[in-house]
């Protein structure tokens, strides 16, 4: 292009057209020209180089031209850029907002779970306490037990099934003591998880202040957007109905980040923290739930075996009762005959007590009657003739001993009755004292073990 600028330049007429041109080295003198040619010749490089540089300067501002206007910013950039900063900020706020709403069902399940967890601590301390206050009356049953009669045996029936209670009893005790400990602890983990779940929410709510705090409609969008992934459109149209089970179900929640709905990271509004923090509040609840039902298990079978051992004292004690009664009427009975057998022993005596005296005779021989001496006129006339000897001085004699003998056996077997009759009714007193202790301790128990209805309408749920 230069090329051809310069010849044009140089084939250029200086004088007019009609004229005929003549060689220009005809009017000027012939001289060295070698110097002049070279300067001429520089200067049209200049020039030359000029005119490139000023076509490589056009070209490359088109070539700019075209280029920017296709990368370059239109006028509106600020605009643009304000609207796209916004919209990120709304998209984070939005996924802000979803966290923030994760980690408040998740703190509402950590509270619910701690009120739950309180309840049962609460029934369990309450049945800890029955189970104490069982100990306390079979111990009073016992202690109270030990001031029996004389003839009441040391140990009986009702004190082995006493003993039996309290061994069931302990291992009750221990048994609900060992599980207390633990639902404490997990009530503690849990506070503190509740507190850091409302500190973490408190931080994550931080950036939501400008939004609306309705989750209805972000809800419906991660269930759609959940639906559309899965592409099952039934499953979708009941999540719209259920979009708080899909959006606060840690697995759908995990799902969507690797399905790239949502961005876990440090730096995104889904971080590690808040999405460890959710899964230890689900293996807490769930750890807490297993506790609430070990706890409640262990309350109904604490409950059951302490009423059946309360009935089977109860029935053991029904039964001393009742072989106590039935010996006591017995003794009573053989009290009465002994009575009766005392009379009858009595009234033989006084009557072989009269037999003997009448035996013996008057205490004075003057005081005999003439029919009733030995010597009277008829005796004395059968003894005239030899070898005529009445035996009634003998027989007398041996009647009075037999009737003195008699006398001395009735005393004797008197004495004796009077002593059984005196054992039989001192065991009967004391048979019927040990019918009132047992009765009294049976009533006292009856009125203090009704107790367990506290905890009773919690474990039947």
């Amino acid at each position: 292009m230069i090329s051809q600028t310069l010849a044009n330049i140089s084939s250029r007429p200086l004088t007019a057209p009609h004229q005929q041109q003549q060689p220009i080295y005809q009017y000027v003198p012939l001289l060295n020209r070698e110097k002049t040619e070279n300067n001429e010749m520089i200067w049209r490089d200049q020039v030359r180089n000029q005119l490139e540089t000023s076509n490589r300067q056009v070209d490359r501002s088109d070539a700019h031209i075209y280029v920017s206007k296709r990368d370059d910013p239109l006028t509106n950039l600020r605009e643009v850029l304000r609207n796209l900063s916004n919209s990120e900020a709304f998209r984070y706020m939005k996924q802000c907002r979803l966290i923030v709403a994760k980690l408040k069902k998740c703190w509402v399940d950590v509270n619910e779970e701690i009120k739950s967890l309180s309840k049962n601590k609460e029934y369990l301390e309450s049945a800890l306490d029955h189970i104490r206050k069982d100990l306390i009356i079979n111990k009073e049953t016992s202690d109270n037990r030990l001031h029996r009669p004389a003839t009441e045996p040391n140990e009986d029936k009702v004190d082995d099934t006493l003993e039996f209670e309290k061994q069931t009893l302990l291992s009750l005790k221990r048994n609900l003591e060992n599980i207390l400990k633990p639902v404490q602890e997990h009530l503690y983990k849990l506070d503190e998880l509740r507190e850091r779940v409302h500190k973490l929410g408190k931080e994550r709510s931080a950036v939501t202040d400008l939004i609306c705090q309705c989750l209805t409609q972000s809800m419906r969008s991660f269930d759609k957007a959940m639906a559309n992934n899965k592409n099952n459109n039934q499953s979708s149209n009941a999540k719209l109905f259920k979009s708080q089970s899909t959006l606060f179900n840690n697995d759908n929640l995990i799902e969507a980040s690797q399905a790239s709905f949502i961005h876990i990271g440090p730096l995104s509004a889904f971080t590690n923290e808040s999405v460890d923090i959710i899964r230890e509040a689900d293996a807490q609840i769930q750890e807490g739930r297993d506790l609430r039902g070990r706890s409640r298990v262990l309350m109904r079978d604490s409950i059951e075996s302490a009423k059946q051992c309360n009935l089977i004292v109860n029935d053991q004690f029904l039964r001393k009762i009742e072989d106590t009664l039935l010996l006591s009427k017995h003794l009573n009975v053989s009290s009465s005959e002994n009575r009766l057998a005392q009379n009858r022993a009595i009234r033989w005596q006084d009557l072989n007590n009269i037999s003997h005296k009448y035996t013996l005779g008057p205490e004075k021989s003057t005081n005999l009657f003439t029919y009733e001496r030995l010597d009277r006129p008829i005796a004395s006339n059968f003894q005239r003739h030899p070898g005529n000897q009445l035996p009634e001085a003998q027989e007398i004699s041996k009647g009075s001993d037999l009737l003195s003998n008699s006398l001395l056996k009735s005393e004797q077997h008197i004495r004796t009755l009077k002593v059984i009759g005196k054992k039989m009714d001192q065991n009967a007193k004391e048979k019927e004292f040990q019918h009132s202790l047992d009765t009294t301790l049976l009533r006292r128990r009856r009125e203090l073990s009704d107790h367990r209805w506290v905890p009773e309408k919690y474990v039947k749920k």
